[in-house]
């Protein structure tokens, strides 16, 4: 029995200091990654913006219900691991720039990512993504900090955009 109340007091003590620990970092954080795909920005803008499409190229997104204008933004809803978030295009700047933004003010997480494209040398586009994020919960903040990093869906996203537009080879 001593052992069991041992291993509870333990377990009582890792949640304080999780939440104590996530409580002391701050709310805000900033993140960003960039990668090239071969593809023209005004290809891959086009790819951005048309966010019903978004589950073809996105495996972390079973489905995108798109909502309609809002104050004159696109409201769309994201069905994915994260559970299903609204979203909206805050600024759509062809061919170079992309801002989108949780518009759920309820949930634990939110903030802004803004997409920057320009013109690579190698003849694709550099697709740069920052996100000015903001996570309300103590715990999810320390998870986001020393667990998976901030960083974590901007990498498998910027992933998936590459793949999208890498050539496919057929082996005949």
């Amino acid at each position: 029995m001593t052992v069991l109340w041992i291993v509870l007091a333990a377990l009582a003590v890792a949640v304080v200091l999780v939440l104590v620990i996530g409580a002391l970092l701050p709310a805000e954080h900033q993140a960003s990654d960039a990668v090239v795909v071969r593809a023209p920005a005004e290809r891959v803008y086009d790819l951005l913006v048309d966010v019903a499409r978004a589950p073809r190229w996105r495996t972390d997104l079973k489905a995108v219900d798109v909502l309609g204008e809002h104050e004159g933004r696109l409201q769309y809803r994201e069905t994915g691991k994260f559970g299903v978030v609204l979203f909206e295009l805050v600024e759509r700047t062809p061919p170079t720039r992309v801002v989108t933004r949780v518009a759920d003010e309820k949930l634990a997480f939110g903030g802004t990512w803004t997409w920057i494209l320009t013109p690579d040398p190698s003849g694709g586009t550099r697709v740069a993504v920052t996100e000015d994020g903001v996570i309300r919960n103590a715990a999810f903040r320390f998870m986001a900090r020393f667990l998976f990093g901030y960083d974590k869906t901007i990498d498998e996203v910027l992933g998936a955009l590459a793949a999208h537009f890498e050539p496919t080879r057929s082996d005949d």
